[in-house]
């Protein structure tokens, strides 16, 4: 501040002692400017940390409440000790909220098993419409008409 305004700091103290006598502490260090640079970086650098925590325990947060609902285990759930299947389940579940990949090395599940799981689920029964077309032929020979 003495320099925006081309006052010698000697000046301040005397001023100092004049308002406030000598027995006020002299506090007034020098300025040394704002802070390095790299002390910005190093406090992005912890922001980045911080918030790569917050994901992983959203993550983790998310797994465990929807493993809860999906599995209904009365213990509660341990993600370890799930099948695959089950572990197929609960990526497809979240599927949309996080990438399959971060998914997928959480639960410690290989993207193979993964896939190999899925498929089934995805294809439905194959003999589907020939149940439906022995059904309808069933029930059109069971109505007689006179």
């Amino acid at each position: 501040m003495a320099q925006k305004l081309d006052v010698d700091r000697v000046s301040l103290y005397n001023w100092k002692n004049q308002l406030l006598g000598r027995e006020a502490p002299a506090s007034m260090k020098r300025d040394k400017g704002s802070p390095a640079e790299t002390d910005r970086d190093e406090l992005e650098r912890q922001v980045e940390g911080l918030r790569r925590d917050i994901r992983k325990l959203q993550l983790e947060h998310d797994l465990l409440k929807k493993a809860n609902e999906l599995v209904k285990k009365d213990l509660g759930v341990d993600l370890p000790l799930l099948s695959n299947r089950e572990k197929t389940t609960l990526v497809d579940a979240l599927r949309e909220e996080y990438g399959l990949t971060e998914l997928l090395a959480r639960l410690d599940l290989a993207r193979s098993s993964y896939f190999y799981h899925r498929s089934p689920i995805r294809v439905a029964d194959k003999y589907a419409a020939l149940s439906s077309w022995r059904l309808w032929a069933t029930v059109r020979h069971a109505r007689s008409y006179p």
